[in-house]
């Protein structure tokens, strides 16, 4: 996919391009003109030097004098032509002559005596460019000097305007899906505030038809637990009846059938539970004991499949949350591996501080998820095609969905301690233990 030029990039091309084209228009423009006025100042410089000249300062009628070394100022008479060539009968005024020794031009201004002769007040052409050119440039050095500024400045202006509208995006796409609350709109500019409110009123309405699915399925499972623990208690009855071999076979599918549907609702409860924004009762979990307690409830589970299930967590690890939901994702977790892994297997839970957080671990020696299939196994009811283990593919939904209410993250790998088999491994931020507990 094409990526779109960004606002900001835009903006600071089009204002740079224009901040360089006046600066090198206004540059041109100034330097012509600050020249111009240097030369026009020197011809008044000559004028007044003239002006100012008595005639009996000068050196007679013939030779040149040099009457100002700054400026270098020459005077010399018409009637000689010694150095300058100066053209007889010149009108009062200034004109363009050369040296004749050199060749170099200079700028000449004839000024008559009231005594009837007449002098050239001369000046070097080229220390007047010389002149000149230095203070048109210092007349447009700092323009230059400014317009990189300018450009800065702009590029600068730019980012902190449009600092909210990144902030707004990276807002929107660090959330996680199950995230429907609505974006800040603080110090967003007001040419997309309204487009910010559209968003946010659409995620309110997305929210609520996700909130009406996820009730209506809690209510569904909820109302339906009643009945299957019924129907459950009844087969069971009719199961010590001594009943036919044939009629036997029949009532323990049933019971399977119905075992298997109470797992579902109870996995559909535990999912809508884990999605919904209900309130919990946060606090400090120490880990250990929570999986011995599930070393408790699920020991039934792995003696059946004859299972080696052992759990190794430190006493120190500590979460800050809501235990219920902890433990479920523990127990799904756990459930899933023990559902997974074959007869006489293994299964490992793991607990441990790591990275400023908890990593747990489940790792066992059954058949392992391939590795193109581990992003789609998150998946709501997906499973793998050729599975032959019962289940509902909500497993890992599960887990994703409350490792993701905490921040955390939930990987899938290849088992390390055995020859084959899966690891899943689930990092949780501690959260808040110190001012809960009041450390």
């Amino acid at each position: 996919m094409s990526r779109h030029p960004s606002i900001q990039a835009r903006l600071s091309v089009f204002l740079t391009l224009i901040i360089l084209l006046t600066a090198v228009v206004s540059g041109i423009s100034t330097f012509y003109t600050m020249f111009e006025e240097a030369q026009e100042l020197q011809d008044d410089l000559l004028r007044q030097a003239a002006m100012l000249t008595q005639k009996n300062e000068l050196a007679g009628d013939t030779g040149y004098t040099e009457i100002d070394n700054d400026t270098r100022i020459y005077i010399q008479p018409l009637s000689d032509n010694s150095r300058f060539n100066l053209p007889a009968g010149e009108q009062e005024g200034f004109s363009d002559i050369t040296d004749k020794q050199k060749g170099k031009p200079y700028r000449a201004y004839i000024h008559h005596y009231p005594d009837g002769s007449r002098f050239a007040f001369i000046q070097e052409t080229e220390f007047r460019d010389d002149v000149a050119f230095d203070s048109a440039w210092h007349a447009v050095l700092p323009l230059l000097v400014l317009a990189p500024v300018a450009v800065l400045l702009s590029m600068l202006i730019i980012h902190i305007t449009l600092r909210p509208v990144a902030e707004l995006s990276k807002q929107a796409e660090m959330r996680n899906e199950n995230d429907l609350s609505p974006l800040t709109a603080a110090n967003i500019p007001q040419e997309i505030y309204g487009f910010t409110e559209a968003i946010n009123h659409l995620l309110r309405r997305v929210g609520e038809g996700v909130y009406r699915q996820q009730r209506f399925i809690a209510d569904a499972a909820h109302e339906l637990r009643s009945p299957m623990t019924a129907l459950s208690l009844q087969a069971e009855r009719l199961n010590t009846r001594g009943l036919p071999a044939d009629t036997a076979q029949l009532v323990n599918e049933l019971r399977e059938g119905i075992r298997r549907n109470r797992r579902l609702l109870e996995q559909l409860l535990s999912m809508a539970r884990a999605q919904s924004d209900e309130k919990r009762v946060q606090q400090t979990i120490q880990v250990s004991r929570t999986c011995r307690r599930l070393i408790q409830d699920l020991y039934p589970l792995a003696e059946a499949k004859n299972i080696d299930l052992g759990a190794g967590c430190n006493d120190e690890t500590e979460l800050f949350g809501d235990e219920t939901e902890i433990y479920t994702l523990l127990k799904t977790l756990t459930e899933n591996a023990i559902s997974y892994t074959p007869e006489n297997g293994r299964i490992d839970v793991s607990a441990k501080a790591h990275n400023g957080g908890c990593l747990i671990e489940v790792e066992d020696n059954g058949p392992g998820i391939p590795p193109e299939e581990r992003e789609r196994v998150f998946d709501p009811f997906y499973r793998i095609l050729g599975s032959n283990t019962e289940g509902s593919g909500l497993g890992l939904s599960i887990a994703k969905t409350i490792t993701e209410r905490y921040g955390g993250r939930i990987t899938l790998a290849d088992a390390e301690q055995f020859d084959h088999g899966l690891k899943v491994s689930v990092w949780l931020p501690r959260g808040n233990i110190q001012k809960e507990s009041g450390k």
